[in-house]
């Protein structure tokens, strides 16, 4: 029961991010000509070059990508991207096409990061909008070249009919939107969880600066063993984990206690356990 429940809120996970994808390009990006590759991108361009529909374009491409997957990629990754690639051209002709800011920077902006929103949400379900996410991996089984330059071969083909169809500056404006969808999507991918590791050193302030952690911070702390690289003596290190909003506080003990204290800070993606993802309950 419980695995059938995991399945179908997967299915609305997938959902949800197909219309976002759709919201991102029928309210974003292409009410102002950017087309960002992808088949949604080709949509776009087929869409203004020749007057077909948007979603009817996504639709043909998918078939045909999905045709492909099934040919050289075997049915495991066909099954893979089935769903997405059938439901993505219907999100797009659901979601209306309508401007909602005639600011085309901020469409690329706001686009851009929903878009790489909705690509994530995909990705941490095995799953797709299908199109250009095929021809890559077909790349990578039969020529080795890596799946992100397979994508990127394949966008910048996309990228570069926006100088025909709509000219240099939609051209520029299609490049920043991979760019941002990118960077988003790295964040993304990699953790919204943040939070500062910190390593403390001290030649003998550090029972003291642990002390007055203790009694200030909640958080646990760890003392690590380490060996001076210079005589060989050993060490200890203390580190903690926090929220970026406790760092200052825990900066102004450790300069308190120990101003020539040796202090290594570091931004932590994601963190997981208790105190953090869970809370103990006694």
């Amino acid at each position: 029961m419980l695995d059938i429940k995991n399945k179908i809120w997967g299915y609305v996970k997938i959902i949800f991010a197909l219309l976002l994808l759709a919201f991102a390009i029928n309210m974003f990006l292409g009410p102002h000509q950017i087309a960002a590759g992808g088949v949604s991108g080709l949509g776009i361009l087929m869409e203004y070059a020749f007057g077909f529909s948007r979603a009817g374009v996504v639709l043909v491409l998918n078939i045909v990508m999905l045709i492909l997957a099934l040919v050289f990629l075997g049915k495991e990754s066909f099954l893979k991207v089935l769903f997405g690639s059938l439901a993505f051209p219907v999100a797009i002709a659901i979601v209306p096409e309508m401007m909602l800011t005639s600011d085309k920077l901020l469409s690329v902006l706001f686009g851009s990061a929903i878009f790489a929103y909705g690509v994530s949400i995909l990705y941490n379900n095995d799953s797709s909008a299908g199109g250009t996410t095929i021809p890559p991996l077909i790349l990578q089984k039969y020529f080795n070249i890596d799946k992100s330059v397979g994508l990127l071969m394949t966008d910048a083909i996309v990228v570069f009919l926006n100088l025909v169809v709509f000219g240099i500056e939609s051209f520029l404006y299609a490049i920043l939107s991979i760019i941002i969808t990118s960077i988003v999507m790295s964040y993304i991918e990699t953790g919204t969880n943040r939070k500062k590791e910190i390593l403390i050193m001290s030649e003998d302030k550090l029972p003291a600066i642990q002390q007055c952690l203790n009694n200030k911070i909640d958080r646990g702390l760890t003392f690590l063993e380490a060996k001076g690289g210079y005589k060989n003596e050993s060490k200890q290190v203390l580190m903690i984990v926090v929220d970026n909003q406790e760092f200052l506080t825990i900066k102004r003990i450790i300069e308190s206690v120990d101003p020539n204290a040796f202090v290594i800070v570091s931004n932590v993606s994601e963190v997981l356990g208790r105190g953090f993802t869970y809370t103990h309950v006694e």
